[in-house]
C-alpha cells in the first residue's frame, strides 16, 4: 500500500472499482436512471489542462450527465460559498487557488476518474438566498441518490485540510520500508523485496461510535445512506461500498454482500427480506418503521451548524419511508410509539430557535450530549410498545393535528403545529413520579413560569419527587397523559413482569386556549399507587 492515497496505483484501483460496479453490478445499474438533479453543478473539464486551470459553475447541463457528490464536514470556518454577489462571476469561472483543499481534491478525483461534473453544497446552493436553499435542500434524495459516486472526506475536519492530506498523514505513520527482505519464487520465477508495515488498526466498517469528523455531522448521515456508490477516504485507507459489494485497499477484490453499520440502520426489523438502501427511491418498497427509529437514534446526536436545519437534514430519509403522514419527525399512523422518545442520560437542551412542536424529538438539541451510544427510542419506553403485547384501555386517541411550514415541502421545515389527543389524564402537584425522564434537566431551567421544580432521586435511577412551592391555587399544575400500555416480555426478569403504562408529562402554557407542552415522559407499572388516583378522560392540545 502506497504512502500516498493520490498515487497512480490508488487511482487505478478507484477506476477498477467504479468501472466494475457500473458494468457488472445489477443492483447498482438499477439506480442509474435519473429522475432529477441539482440546479447547478461545477464543471471541472479544464482542471489540469494546459489551457486553463479554472473551474466554473454551470446551470445548464446535459440531463444524462454523471456527477460526483461530496460529503464532508464544514468545520469551524465556512468554505468558499456561492452567494447572490458571487453567482454571476462563478458562472464565468472560479480560480482553483480560491477553492479550499478538500474541494480541490474532490475535483481532482472527479477529473481523474473521467467525470466532468461535481456537486458541492456550498458552491452549488446560493447560500444567502433562502428560496434557493429550501428548493435545493429538498432535492437531497436526487442529488446523492443519483450521483454516479459520492466521495466521503471521512477524516477531514474542515474544508481546508484536504482529503489526500488527512488520509496520508495516518498512512505515512503505518507504512514502514525497513526491514526489507529480498525474496525469490522458483515456482513463478520472480524476485523482489518484501516490505513490512504496521497493521491497520481500523476495521473494514468503522463503528458509528468512533465519531470521525464526518460522522458527527447531521447532514452526512442521509448523504451516505442515499448514495448508491461511496468512496470513503478514512484515516488509514480507502473504502469502497455500493449497493452490491464492498472493498478496501487491503482487500481490493469485491466482497459480497456488503452490510455496513450504515446499511444496518435501514435493515433493522427486516430480517426476512433484503433491503437495498440505494434502490429504495426507485421502488415502492415499504421500509419497516423500526429502521426509521434506528435512523433517528443515530441522527439526533449529530450536529448541525444551524438549528433550524435539523428537520431538513433528515428530510430525504423520511421521504424514503414511503408514507405521507409525516409530522415533524414522527408518523401519524404510528403516533403513540413516535411520542415515546426520551432523553434519558443526555445533557439535552431545547433548541434556541423554533424547530418543531414540543412533542417532537426535533425540538430538542441532543448534540451537546456526551453519550454517543445514547438512544432515544431504544430503551424500555420506546421499543416495548412494538416488541411487547399491547394492552387495551390505556391508548390515547388522536383527534386532530396541524402543522405549519415555511416551504411547500412539509418534510423540510415546520414553523408551528399541534396534536389534539383524547385519553386518561391526572393533574399532579406533590407526588413521586416513578421511572420519569424530563426532556431537559428541570433543575437548571425556569420551565414553569417562575416556579421551581425540585428533582430528587429517591429510589432507582428515575423516581422523581415533584413539588411546586407555594399554594396550589397560585401555580399551574402538571398533568400526566397516558398514551399507551404494554405487557412485559416473557423473557424479562420476574421482578419486572406486569403491565406498564406510558404517560407524557404535560405543562399548561395557555389557560385561554387550553394549550400544553410536553416536558417529560413516565413509565408506570400497573400496581403503582399513582394509578389508583381518579384519572379523567379528556382532550389535550399539545403544541
Amino acid at each position: 500500500m502506497s504512502s500516498d492515497v493520490s498515487s497512480e496505483n490508488s487511482f487505478l484501483l478507484m477506476k477498477k472499482w467504479i468501472q466494475t460496479c457500473m458494468t457488472d453490478h445489477d443492483l447498482c445499474r438499477k439506480t442509474q436512471k435519473k429522475r432529477g438533479g441539482p440546479a447547478r453543478l461545477i464543471d471541472v473539464h479544464a482542471l489540469g489542462s494546459s489551457e486553463s486551470d479554472d473551474i466554473c459553475l454551470v446551470e445548464t447541463w446535459t440531463p444524462n450527465a454523471d456527477w460526483v457528490a461530496l460529503s464532508h464536514c464544514w468545520g469551524g470556518s465556512s468554505p468558499v460559498c456561492t452567494t447572490s454577489d458571487t453567482l454571476d462571476s462563478f458562472f464565468l469561472g472560479i480560480k482553483i487557488d480560491q477553492v479550499p483543499q478538500t474541494f480541490r481534491d474532490t475535483m481532482t478525483i472527479t477529473r481523474r476518474l473521467g467525470f466532468r461534473y461535481v456537486w458541492i453544497d456550498s458552491l452549488c446552493i446560493i447560500q444567502n438566498r433562502e428560496s434557493d436553499w429550501l428548493r435545493e435542500s429538498a432535492k437531497m434524495q436526487d442529488i446523492y441518490g443519483h450521483a454516479v459516486l459520492t466521495v466521503i472526506a471521512e477524516c477531514s475536519p474542515n474544508s481546508h485540510v484536504g482529503i489526500f492530506n488527512s488520509t496520508n498523514q495516518f498512512r505515512r505513520e503505518i507504512v514502514v520500508y525497513r526491514p526489507q527482505i529480498r525474496a525469490f519464487s522458483k515456482t513463478h520465477n520472480i524476485e523482489g523485496l518484501l516490505r513490512s508495515r504496521k497493521p491497520l488498526d481500523q476495521p473494514f466498517h468503522t463503528s458509528l461510535d468512533d465519531r470521525s469528523p464526518v460522522s458527527k455531522r447531521a447532514w452526512t448521515l442521509q448523504e451516505e445512506i442515499l448514495s448508491p456508490r461511496r468512496l470513503r477516504f478514512a484515516e488509514q485507507r480507502m473504502y469502497w461500498s455500493c449497493s452490491q459489494a464492498c472493498a478496501t485497499e487491503a482487500t481490493p477484490d469485491f466482497l459480497c454482500p456488503c452490510i455496513s453499520d450504515i446499511d444496518r440502520l435501514w435493515r433493522l426489523g427486516t430480517a426476512d427480506r433484503v433491503v437495498d438502501i440505494s434502490y429504495v427511491q426507485n421502488t415502492s418498497l415499504d421500509i419497516d418503521l423500526n429502521s426509521w427509529y434506528a435512523i433517528v437514534d443515530e441522527f439526533v446526536f449529530r450536529k448541525v451548524s444551524y438549528e433550524q436545519d435539523r428537520l431538513a437534514a433528515i428530510a430525504a430519509l423520511a421521504k424514503q419511508v414511503g408514507r405521507t403522514d409525516y409530522a415533524a419527525g414522527l408518523w401519524i399512523s404510528d403516533i403513540r410509539r413516535g411520542l415515546a422518545w426520551s432523553v434519558d442520560g443526555a445533557n439535552a437542551e431545547r433548541t434556541s430557535v423554533y424547530v418543531a412542536p414540543s412533542w417532537s424529538w426535533a425540538s430538542i438539541d441532543f448534540s451537546c450530549s456526551t453519550h454517543s451510544t445514547q438512544s432515544i427510542y431504544g430503551d424500555c419506553r420506546g421499543g416495548v410498545l412494538h416488541d411487547c403485547d399491547h394492552v387495551d384501555g390505556y391508548d390515547a386517541d388522536l383527534l386532530d393535528f396541524s402543522l405549519s411550514h415555511t416551504s411547500d415541502d412539509y418534510f423540510v421545515t415546520t414553523c408551528g403545529g399541534f396534536l389534539e389527543m383524547f385519553g386518561n389524564s391526572l393533574i399532579i402537584c406533590d407526588c413521586i413520579l416513578p421511572n420519569t425522564v424530563f426532556d431537559i434537566r428541570p433543575v437548571s431551567h425556569n420551565l414553569f413560569n417562575g416556579l421551581i421544580l425540585n428533582q430528587d432521586v429517591l429510589r432507582g435511577d428515575y423516581d422523581v419527587y415533584l413539588c411546586f412551592h407555594g399554594e396550589a391555587s397560585n401555580h399551574r399544575h402538571m398533568t400526566l397523559f397516558q398514551i399507551g400500555a404494554w405487557r412485559s416480555h416473557p423473557d424479562w426478569k420476574e421482578s419486572y413482569q406486569g403491565i406498564y403504562i406510558l404517560a407524557l408529562v404535560l405543562y399548561k402554557v395557555d389557560d385561554d386556549r387550553n394549550e400544553y407542552r410536553r416536558v417529560g415522559i413516565v413509565a408506570m407499572r400497573e400496581d403503582n399507587d399513582i394509578l389508583a388516583e381518579e384519572w379523567e378522560r379528556r382532550a389535550f392540545k399539545i403544541i
